[in-house]
Order: structure tokens, then C-alpha cells, then sequence
């Protein structure tokens, strides 16, 4: 049996996902995507346009996640209430589809369709049911190769660079006096500290 779920409104009903997380669909897409892989079951998420430019390169507006889902971003300034409508509308096989929201207009409109309609809440609940039942862990958004090497980029560590090291200086030995001079230097040094004392005694 297909499920079509509400994906920003299942997000805001799960207590450990945020919707001001910028990497909320993403972490949406990859529990739902190990649900489905336990189950079996057909689903589709369908989300509201995608908020940054970013998140438009990251995920495409339609792409396939493994055999069993796929995921929706609504074009530009069309709610994902709109596309839910328009999808189980146009199902022919209505008694096949559950829709999963807890938007009061979307659930009241889906049951209007004879559609089956379960809560936000009660599909979170059995979806990490099935998943602790399986010992999943709850996943955390893979990174491409490409978005690593962008991070790595802007984190770049700058080049090490060694201080260069302080010039050695060398002694040079100072060059030896003739025995005469020496004897001069001496005695003018006698001189000098006799005058000094002669001085102080005055």
C-alpha cells in the first residue's frame, strides 16, 4: 500500500528533527528511505519548495531513493498541500493510498476522496518503531564526495611556515697585545685609580 506523506509536517511532528535544521529533508529522506527498506512499502515524500538555492543543488526537485521511494520539492511557490491534492485526485486506486500529515485542510480533503488518512504523529511513532525493531540507527545525511571537498576547501588550513632561524654570530677573539703595550695599558690603568683616590681624599 502507497503512502504519500507531507514531509515538512512530519518533520515538525518528530521529536528529534527541526525544521529550522538546514539539513532537515535530508535526514527526513534517510530514515524514511530505512523504513521503506524494512517494509517494503511504495512512498513518496513530498516537500515544500526548496527554501535556499543550496538545498536545490543538493537534492533535486524530483530524485529516487533506493527501489521503494521517491522525493518531491514543489516548483516555486506552490505549497506541497497543492501537489498532495493533485495526487490523490488524480489516484485511481484511492482505497491503495494512505497520506500522511496532520494538516487539518489536506486530511479533511484526502478522506473527502475516500483516501485513508494517518497522522504525522501516529507514523512517526510506528516508523521508529519498525526501525528499533530492526536495530537501524536513525541515520544521520550521507555527504557526497563533491559537498566534502567544497567543506574541505572552505576549512582549508593555511601553508606552516618556519620562522627563519637567527643569524649565529661568531666571536671574533681579540687580537694579542705586544708585552710592551700591555705594560703601558697596565700602568696608565695604575695612574688612573691613584689619581681617583687622591681625589676623594681632598
Amino acid at each position: 500500500m502507497p503512502l504519500l506523506i507531507d514531509g515538512h509536517n512530519l518533520i515538525g511532528k518528530l521529536g528529534d528533527m527541526s525544521l529550522s535544521d538546514p539539513n532537515d529533508e535530508r535526514k527526513l529522506i534517510a530514515r524514511v528511505r530505512a523504513y521503506a527498506d524494512r517494509t517494503g512499502k511504495r512512498i513518496a515524500i513530498i516537500f515544500d519548495p526548496a527554501p535556499f538555492e543550496q538545498h536545490a543543488r543538493l537534492i533535486p526537485s524530483k530524485s529516487q531513493h533506493g527501489p521503494n521511494l521517491s522525493v518531491v520539492f514543489s516548483d516555486a511557490g506552490v505549497k506541497a498541500d497543492t501537489v498532495i491534492r493533485e495526487r490523490v485526485a488524480a489516484t485511481k486506486d484511492r482505497q491503495g493510498l494512505i497520506v500522511v500529515t496532520s494538516d487539518q485542510a489536506v486530511a479533511m480533503f484526502t478522506r473527502q476522496c475516500g483516501v485513508k488518512v494517518q497522522s504525522s504523529e501516529m507514523f512517526g511513532k510506528a516508523m521508529r518503531d519498525v526501525l528499533q525493531e530492526h536495530h537501524t540507527p536513525l541515520e544521520k545525511p550521507r555527504m557526497s564526495m563533491a559537498d566534502a571537498m567544497a567543506w574541505a576547501d572552505v576549512f582549508k588550513e593555511p601553508p606552516v611556515t618556519t620562522p627563519p632561524a637567527p643569524p649565529v654570530v661568531i666571536e671574533q677573539p681579540k687580537p694579542k697585545l705586544p708585552p710592551a703595550e700591555e705594560k703601558r695599558l697596565r700602568r696608565m690603568e695604575q695612574l688612573r685609580k691613584q689619581t681617583s683616590r687622591q681625589t676623594k681624599l681632598r
